[in-house]
Formats: C-alpha cells, structure tokens, sequence
C-alpha cells in the first residue's frame, strides 16, 4: 500500500482555514510536506500560511468544479505533483435539528459530497497517470447510522464513505491509497453550536496527531475515539427496534446526542480523563464478540428503555453463563471467588 512522502510531492488539504484541516495543514508542515491549503476565506488561509513557510494559500470554492480542476493544475505546476490529498471540506447546520428542510439538506450534499466529488475529479486522474497517490476522505461516525436531527449531514458521511469504499477497490490496482476518515467529536466551530453533552471530544491537534499518524501507517479508516467508534459499530449490529432506542432523539424531540454513550462527566470543553486499562481491553476481547457485547455493566444500560434494559441483563447473564460453563474447574472456582468477592 502506497505512503505519500514528502519526497513524493506537495500535500493538499481542503477546508483548511479552521478546525481539523488548518491542524492537519499545520501537523503534515512539521512533518515535513509542503502543504497546499484550500478554503473559501482567503484571510485565514494567509494567516495559516504566515504560521509555516511550507504551507502555501489555494483560496477557493470546492463547490465550484471547473475551478477545483484549475486550482489541481496551478498546485502541480507551481510546486510539483499532489502526493497527498486530505478532502476535508464540510459543513454541518444547526438548524438541521429544528426539522427536515430540503434546502438545508441539498445545499449540505452540495459542500460535503458535491465539493468532494469535484475535487477527486482531477486529483484522482493526476495520480492515476503518475501511478501513485493517496487520498483520505474526511467523513464522520455520524455515517455509521442514522441520528436523529442529522438527517442530512449524517446521509451525506455515509455516502463518503461509501465512496471511498468503492473508489479503495477500484483505485487500488493503480497504486492509489484510497482511505476515509471518521472523526467523533472535535472541538472546532462546527461543534461550538452544539448544546449537548459531546461524549470523548478532543482538541482539533490530537485530532490532526491521529489523522497525520493514520496516513503514515493505518489501513483504510482513520477513527477516533476509538471508545465511540467501536460503540457506534456496536450498536450497528442491533436490530432496528434497540438501534432505535440508543440513537433517538431526545424526548423534546429536538435530540442529536447519543444517549448510549457516557463521557465520564467531564464539562463541555474539557480533555476527557481515560480510564479504561489496557489489562481490561485485553481481557474482555479474549471473549468472542457475542459475548463480549453482552458484559456490558448495568450502569451503561440506562440510557434503554425499561423492556429493552430487561432484555440486555438476561442476555449478558445467559452469554456470560455460557462463558463460565467453558473455564476450567480451577479457572471456574477463580472466577465464582471474585464474583462473591465483588458482592
């Protein structure tokens, strides 16, 4: 799998006047790339290229495709070919929450997929007649299932990723490095309009650490916090009836958050503590999947109904059951003692 270096050519990161994409402009500069940045708002972009003389500004609209495919010819012929292509260009809209608009919905997939597309366009054939490329698309873990209030910021991430799905099969026999990345929540001036609890947000730098991190040595998905990742995954594989409960709307109908997930407490704006050791990943993935969904502890089950909570604590009883039942005599009798020793 092609790594672009900074040997290989320029790298160039839209959205990249705030948020994730000015970090990961800022990051992939201390790495060593020349980086061309890209947004709409020509002034911040001068003020990020002041901060390093490896970033340079590409101001411009991704929604405007004869444009984009200029801007892709100015980059290369000015500073040589895009070894890397980080498209990060999205919105979200607030007032998504307050019900469906088609407006708000079109114009969403016009920035967050239209502006995408256009820019893959010409950087995708530049790479494909060099024989080498990557390319990481910028989606969201709100693209792993439906959320209420995010009907059209959500259905356009996972149509992102399902692009960049089907673009890694297809680009992959051209030595194109095609991956997506999926995000929780950063904070940047996209979730500054949030009013709910936002579960594990981090800064947009340790953001950009993992982002740059994942380009050099990742598989296909870049995502983060792994700890909402793996819930979202998790609770995927629900039947619709229980995937309903955990990722509604909040009872005043105005919801967004996901009520099956806790943030350890810890205020809006404020690095999340990690608690969980590694001694208890390791432990609990020594189960198979099946049972290891079901130790989920009573405490994380509130956010169910009262029928749904009943049928999670008899399903995990019966899994950890069947768990026991294959343990050794000695490991059984160690497992019963610290049981007891608990209660």
């Amino acid at each position: 799998m092609y790594r672009a270096h900074p040997n290989d050519g320029i790298a160039w990161v839209t959205g990249a006047s705030s948020g994730i994409g000015r970090a990961v402009a800022l990051e992939l500069a201390q790495r060593g790339f020349k980086v061309a940045a890209t947004a709409r708002r020509a002034a911040e972009l001068e003020a990020l290229a002041a901060e390093s003389h490896s970033i340079f500004s590409f101001p411009g609209d991704t929604t405007d495709r004869a444009a984009m495919a200029a801007m892709v010819s100015g980059i290369e012929a000015s500073h040589g070919p895009i070894a890397l292509a980080f498209l990060n260009a999205g919105v979200s809209f607030i007032a998504e929450r307050d019900g469906f608009s088609a407006g708000l919905v079109w114009r969403t997939f016009e920035i967050n997929v239209g502006g995408t597309v256009n820019c893959l366009d010409p950087v995708l054939a530049a790479m494909k007649r060099r024989g080498k490329g990557q390319i990481a698309l910028t989606s969201s873990l709100a693209g792993y299932g439906g959320i209420a209030g995010s009907s059209g910021y959500g259905s356009a991430k996972a149509a992102l990723i399902y692009m960049a799905e089907a673009l890694r099969l297809s680009c992959e026999q051209a030595g194109l490095t095609i991956q997506v990345v999926n995000p929780g929540f950063v904070h940047t001036a996209m979730t500054a309009q949030i009013d709910f609890e936002m579960p594990f947000i981090m800064g947009a730098d340790r953001a950009a650490r993992i982002i740059c991190d994942g380009f050099e040595k990742n598989g296909f998905e870049i995502m983060f916090p792994r700890r909402l990742a793996y819930h979202f995954k998790a609770m995927c594989l629900l039947p619709y009836a229980l995937f309903s409960r955990s990722c509604g709307a909040r009872r005043n109908g105005r919801g967004g958050n996901l009520r099956g997930v806790r943030s350890n407490g810890n205020p809006k704006g404020a690095e999340p503590e990690r608690r969980v050791s590694r001694r208890r990943v390791a432990r609990e993935r020594a189960f198979d999947f099946a049972a290891a969904k079901q130790q989920v502890r009573s405490r994380d089950l509130n956010w169910l109904g009262a029928g749904a909570k009943d049928d999670c604590d008899a399903a995990r009883s019966q899994a950890l059951d069947g768990v026991r039942d294959r343990l050794s005599p000695g490991a059984r009798h160690q497992n019963d003692r610290r049981s007891a020793e608990r209660l």
